[in-house]
């Protein structure tokens, strides 16, 4: 199932304290190993909001901090909505996404009106640092997605099918050059990919929820290591993911791929497996593999690229078989009535 129709939601009801409740059923194909990716839960939650916040004067999610308790399952769900407080320029919703009654995630978002980029501001009382301010941060990426190498996702990323992938070298080759002189940086894991989603219609632009899939798809630090010091086939089960949203995508310039997406994403830490991760989401100026309105010819390409959102989480690192259990243990937890088993 392509993730447009995926992250479906409808809603269903509203409870007596004024929460909305959407529900809607996690697809089995967009999962790691045998549990829903958690961008991809996440981006059902965005779903429900962008449904609920429609007819208000806040109808965009700014920033949105996912509590991941228990792992969800391919199977019905319902989304929660509780309204915490309306202010004049945000306002403040908790979320909380259940499965059989059981409290898998609890959010809290906040919602506003996301910035314009076809409209320009002069108030210098709320700043905007965008291309082509002088200090606005450049898309890290130095290849251009039509000239980058291709490859294939782990086997254990169910929806690899659906999504074609290629490095930049350039930013391979800086982070291999950490392990050959590492006195002489600071250290850490950098990883520069583009993502592009198959299938989806042509010319229509992703939407957030697909953004909240692609941010949680930077590569997690143990993975990066050296393949001596490399954990075995592992899961990295997130525990907090917090992203915020920069710009409305759909004000982004027609030269912008609709499909794909730049993940520059930095591990710093890891102790006893458990890790950070900070994501950064941009635009691409073409599709994998093929020419665009920004061809790499063009030695401007990477002014014109804008970030979308940013991310970061605290993930774990299990073996695989972990991952695999789970679903015939929750199965099994559910059929007796039990809570389920905690990470």
């Amino acid at each position: 199932m392509l993730y447009s129709q995926a992250v479906t939601v409808r809603f269903d009801r509203t409870l007596d304290d004024g929460t909305r409740v959407y529900t809607g059923t996690l697809d089995p194909f967009w999962t790691i190993g045998v549990v829903p990716h958690g961008g991809y839960v996440m981006g059902c939650i965005l779903e429900a909001v962008l449904h609920s916040q429609s007819t208000t004067g806040h109808p965009d999610p700014i920033h949105i901090s996912s509590y991941f308790l228990v792992p969800s399952r391919p199977e019905a769900y319902e989304v929660h909505i509780r309204q915490l407080r309306t202010g004049r320029r945000f306002s403040n919703l908790i979320a909380d996404f259940f499965q059989k009654g059981q409290l898998n995630l609890t959010s809290h978002v906040i919602v506003g009106t996301l910035p314009d980029l076809t409209a320009g501001s002069g108030d210098r009382s709320s700043p905007t640092m965008i291309p082509p301010h002088p200090f606005a941060t450049r898309i890290p990426f130095r290849q251009h997605p039509s000239i980058s190498e291709s490859f294939l996702l782990e086997t254990k990323t169910t929806p690899r099918s659906l999504l074609k992938t290629s490095f930049d070298r350039t930013i391979e080759e800086r982070f291999l050059a950490k392990a050959i002189a590492p006195r002489e940086n600071d250290g850490g894991f950098d990883r520069a990919e583009w993502y592009e989603m198959l299938g989806e219609e042509k010319g229509v632009r992703l939407s957030l929820p697909a953004i909240a899939f692609l941010a949680d798809m930077g590569r997690s630090p143990p993975e990066l290591f050296p393949e001596g010091d490399r954990p075995g086939l592992s899961w990295f089960p997130t525990l907090t993911l917090a992203l915020e949203f920069k710009v409305k995508l759909s004000s982004l310039p027609h030269y912008i791929s609709p499909h794909t997406f730049g993940i520059f994403s930095t591990g710093r830490f890891i102790h006893q497996g458990r890790h950070d991760l900070r994501s950064e989401v941009w635009t691409a100026p073409s599709a994998i593999g093929e020419k665009g309105v920004l061809n790499p010819d063009d030695e401007e390409w990477r002014d014109k690229m804008f970030c979308v959102a940013v991310s970061n989480q605290v993930a774990l690192t299990v073996p695989i078989d972990v991952n695999r259990r789970k679903a015939s243990t929750q199965s099994s937890a559910q059929a007796n009535g039990n809570r389920l088993p905690k990470l």
